[in-house]
């Protein structure tokens, strides 16, 4: 029969929460449990109770197998080891602790799910931290460098998560602001007090550490050197222990990781200058290049590629030193590649076709776009006239027809999300019938899929007429 105990294990989970149920539900509830009191308190009066109370035979069902653990130990060791029974004893005991070992660890499990969804419900709004084999491990406050100022955060370490919030209603619930997966691909580095950091500064925080990852980089600080120390070797144990079961990260030839981390964002300060011209940014003109993490002008920072590496495939602006760097690396490794075999294969016009996508060019005025969106919209009210005057029946005319010529269509080689209302939203692939050409700029008026807005002539590839 002791197979048959295991059936005590969710008996057991359910142990702590009824008590609980009992000395603080209902005492603070005592006019909505006020029958279930009345029940118990004659029920324990009955003398079939022995004058025990509810709780102490709640507890009688945990303590059942401990009790025939013991028994089975005393009995074992009062019984010789010639007599017929001792195997059967010896088998019973050895049956009887695997069963208690496996209630001990349900019991455990239980406990550290039921953590996790205390934590989850400190959260505002619908957070979900649950998962199979998720372990809550460390909880604490941690300064964070932004790209404005320091800002305290409370940061949660799980053994495959990192997670930090804000606090919000005077600290009772938190606010979520990012959860970052932990995996081989998440570091952490100490800096030391003495030691620059990652633009040359002397001047920053003591108790410094940095946290990379591929959703974002940032570095903390901490009140302490030993918490410092703490959350350090928490973290690199999780980086270990991930690193040991994630066998889908790519690597290369050498084992290194193929895919970019995040940079670390320069802080805004009163004196920041710009990393390319090397001159004083203000605060309507900066901005931080998603290459290298800088503060940079917008004009010197005027030029958007896709980032190799990244999760993210969308076009990230960079400043005009990454994009030449990035990109001279990209075609010195094609040329290095393909050296020597003359034409490149149709697999390799492919990867250069992959290569980052041009600059943007710069924006018409404001002027220009009002006006633009008026012509769009006489050019439609024109469109629609037409097509009343075409569903309109017509005489026949002997006249000749007259052959319109084709429509200019033009194939989009880089995608573009756009970011003002008249710009359109383009994808690799896509084919757009151009409206009307501009020899001012390298902003058109065309269509896709319906909608009429202005696109960059230089990402798209005019289809030939045949």
């Amino acid at each position: 029969f002791a197979p048959y105990f295991k059936m005590y294990t969710q008996y057991v989970n359910n142990y702590e929460h009824s008590c609980r149920f009992l000395s603080r539900t209902v005492q603070r509830e005592a006019k909505k449990y006020a029958k279930f009191e009345e029940f118990v308190a004659q029920a324990e009066l009955d003398p079939r109770c022995k004058g025990l109370k509810l709780s102490s035979y709640l507890i009688m069902p945990i303590q059942r197998i401990p009790r025939y653990q013991l028994l089975l130990q005393s009995l074992l060791e009062h019984t010789s080891k010639e007599h017929t029974d001792y195997g059967n004893i010896e088998k019973a005991l050895k049956l009887v602790k695997q069963v208690a070992d496996h209630v001990n660890d349900a019991v455990r499990r239980q406990q550290k799910t039921e953590e996790i969804v205390a934590i989850q419900d400190k959260f505002l709004g619908k957070v979900e931290f649950l998962s199979p084999s998720r372990v809550f491990l460390r909880q604490g406050p941690l300064t964070k460098r932004g790209r404005k100022n320091d800002k305290l955060y409370e940061f949660f370490l799980f053994n495959d998560l990192l997670v930090y919030a804000d606090e919000a209603m005077k600290g009772r619930m938190y606010k979520l602001h990012l959860r970052i997966p932990i995996n081989s691909a998440f570091k952490v580095e100490d800096i030391k007090d003495d030691e620059a950091d990652d633009f040359g500064s002397r001047e920053h925080q003591k108790h410094e550490f940095r946290i990379v990852s591929f959703e974002k980089s940032f570095v903390v600080f901490a009140e302490s050197e030993q918490v410092k120390r703490e959350w350090i070797q928490q973290l690199q144990a999780c980086i270990d222990a991930q690193t040991a079961a994630d066998k889908s990260i790519r690597r290369d030839d050498k084992g290194e990781l193929q895919l970019r981390a995040a940079p670390i964002l320069e802080q805004f300060g009163w004196n920041s200058k710009c990393s390319v011209c090397n001159v004083a940014v203000g605060r309507r003109s900066r901005r931080h290049c998603k290459a290298c993490g800088r503060v940079v002008h917008n004009e010197c920072s005027t030029r958007r590629m896709i980032l190799e590496g990244t999760a993210d495939k969308s076009l990230k602006r960079v400043c005009n030193t990454c994009f030449d760097t990035i990109r001279a690396a990209k075609e010195a490794e094609l040329a290095m590649k393909f050296a020597g075999t003359g034409l490149l294969s149709p697999s390799s016009a492919r990867q250069v076709q992959s290569l980052p996508a041009p600059a943007r060019p710069m924006r018409p005025r404001s002027s220009t776009v009002n006006q633009m969106v008026k012509q769009m919209q006489q050019q439609q009210q024109q469109q629609q006239l037409l097509l009343q005057h075409k569903q309109q029946p017509q005489r026949r005319s002997s006249a000749l027809t007259i052959m319109r010529p084709p429509i200019p269509l033009y194939r989009v080689r880089h995608s573009y999300q756009g970011q003002r209302e008249q710009e359109l939203d383009i994808l690799k692939g896509d084919v757009i019938e151009v409206v009307e050409r501009s020899d001012e700029h390298m902003w058109w008026k065309g269509k896709l899929k319906g909608r009429i807005g202005v696109f960059p002539v230089n990402y798209t590839v005019e289809i030939p007429v045949n």
